[in-house]
């Protein structure tokens, strides 16, 4: 399908781009190869959130190399193996896997052409290599359970011995995973139950933890080596500890040559070598590590009391609504679209600002139904997010790549704001 590009001097088009190669010659091309060093930039991404201004994370070439040495002893793929891609390339885990993985071991990808279809090209390719948020596995999880509970045959023939592979193989072809050997949740919490029932029907998928800052992966859970509720253990060639005061801390060659042009932040953040992560966790004495929750930071704007600033200090999943009696004016809401927690929110504490980070791979034209909680049945796309705001009063009155900005008119009657941010980003 051709796209019209945007008419900008920052743009070519694919036979432009091929054009300025025609007269450089390969010793050219191998002369600038050999010119650099493994600690070059090699890639610029953004962080975004509601707390601060985004920061522009540096990863060297020998970032990737080391992170891809330590991904290899886990994966286990070779060439013509399968691999559907969806995620972002401004995504740490889509460039880790889209730009070089796959190259390294001769993978045979294909590319989703929207979020909303990647399950459907599952079905079609039937991967051996999977890598989602938990939305997708969600979404995955609602049907097959949904197919099971309206067919007696497969309810019955689940729980017989004889009768059980045959069912749990057509089930995984259904599903998208009749070759799957290895699926990767990650970016944020998955519920257990949604793991040991893909489990239970011989689909691997596993749990891991990272972040930009540290090329993507730190810790997974992979066969052999796999507790559910945990993400997984520390991979080869990096080290994790839990500071004194239970802050998740990483270090190795993955770390992130620092924020670019951000002394500050970089000096707060990498200390005596080690990342510190933001997150809150612990390791059992079998070395998994637990993600209980995230220490909080705000970025607070002229005019706002200080004082009157209260923060969750755990994991949202673990905060019970109806015990606050505090009213809140600006609700942060930094949690990718748990939408159970945004409702919750909005009626008890009726804030006057409402900002929500959502997931920018859902297309914001769509009414995305995906609940992460039974109790919700809110889409997670802006759309419906936005109106979910409106049902409750809100005007929308900004809408960023990641952010939506909620406003009651009465916010200008008062500058004294009570500030809850919740806040479970991984």
């Amino acid at each position: 399908v051709d796209v019209k590009a945007p008419n900008s001097g920052k743009i070519i088009n694919w036979e432009e781009f091929i054009k300025k190669g025609v007269d450089i010659s390969d010793e050219q091309v191998e002369k600038r190869m050999k010119s650099i060093d493994a600690n070059d930039t090699s890639s610029l991404i953004y962080t975004s959130g509601t707390t601060g201004n985004p920061k522009g994370v540096e990863l060297t070439h020998n970032n990737f190399k080391v992170e891809l040495d330590s991904v290899g002893h886990v994966l286990k793929f070779d060439q013509g193996d399968r691999y559907v891609s969806w995620l972002p390339l401004a995504h740490v885990f889509g460039q880790l896997v889209d730009n070089h993985y796959w190259v390294r071991r001769a993978l045979h990808m294909s590319i989703v052409d929207s979020p909303l279809n990647t399950i459907d090209y599952a079905k079609e390719v039937q991967p051996h290599l999977f890598i989602s948020v938990p939305r997708i596995y969600e979404k995955v999880y609602s049907n097959l359970k949904a197919a099971i509970k309206t067919k007696p045959i497969l309810k019955i023939g689940l729980k017989i011995p004889v009768l059980s592979s045959v069912f749990k193989n057509k089930l995984r072809e259904a599903a998208g995973f009749g070759s799957n050997r290895f699926s990767i949740s990650g970016a944020a919490p998955i519920n257990p139950e949604i793991l040991e029932f893909f489990h239970f029907l011989g689909i691997p998928i596993y749990e891991g933890y990272g972040m930009t800052e540290n090329t993507a992966g730190i810790s997974i859970n992979y066969p052999g080596n796999n507790r559910i509720g945990s993400v997984g253990k520390c991979m080869p060639y990096f080290d994790l500890k839990i500071s004194h005061d239970g802050e998740v801390l990483i270090k190795g060659g993955n770390v992130m040559k620092g924020y670019y042009k951000n002394s500050d932040s970089t000096e707060k953040t990498i200390i005596d070598e080690w990342l510190y992560t933001g997150d809150v966790g612990k390791i059992d004495s079998d070395g998994f590590l637990f993600i209980t929750g995230r220490k909080k930071e705000i970025y607070v704007s002229s005019g706002i009391n200080t004082d009157s600033i209260y923060i969750i200090p755990n994991a949202i999943s673990e905060f019970d609504f109806d015990k606050c009696d505090k009213n809140f004016d600006l609700l942060s809401i930094d949690i990718d679209g748990f939408d159970y927690q945004i409702f919750e929110g909005l009626r008890m504490f009726k804030p006057k600002i409402v900002i929500i980070e959502y997931n920018p791979t859902i297309p914001n034209d769509v009414n995305y139904i995906q609940p992460y909680n039974t109790k919700s049945r809110h889409g997670s796309s802006p759309k419906s997010l936005i109106e979910l705001g409106v049902s409750k009063g809100y005007s929308p009155v900004a809408l960023t790549d990641t952010n939506i900005f909620l406003l009651d008119s009465n916010i200008f009657n008062n500058s004294n704001l009570n500030i809850l941010e919740l806040n479970e980003e991984r």
